[in-house]
């Protein structure tokens, strides 16, 4: 798992807050849901998900993308 290739996200499935590593610094995250609809942006690597509802969601940064699970 090399830093530049791939996210890692951290605990999957999440409740409040969820970490995520392999991110550039200055670099934009974006959240969206299944049904490709944005959820949230952010520039922070700690996302804060509890208002986010229960469900699958898609982490996008440049061009890495990865999925979590929120509780």
């Amino acid at each position: 798992l090399t830093p530049n290739s791939s996210l890692f996200t951290y605990p999957n499935p999440c409740r409040d807050i969820l970490h995520i590593e392999g991110i550039e610094e200055g670099e934009e995250i974006s959240i969206y849901n299944m049904q490709g609809q944005i959820q949230l942006s952010t520039f922070n690597s700690q996302l804060l998900t509890f208002n986010l509802p229960s469900g699958i969601y898609i982490i996008k940064s440049g061009d890495k993308t990865t999925k979590f699970i929120k509780k």
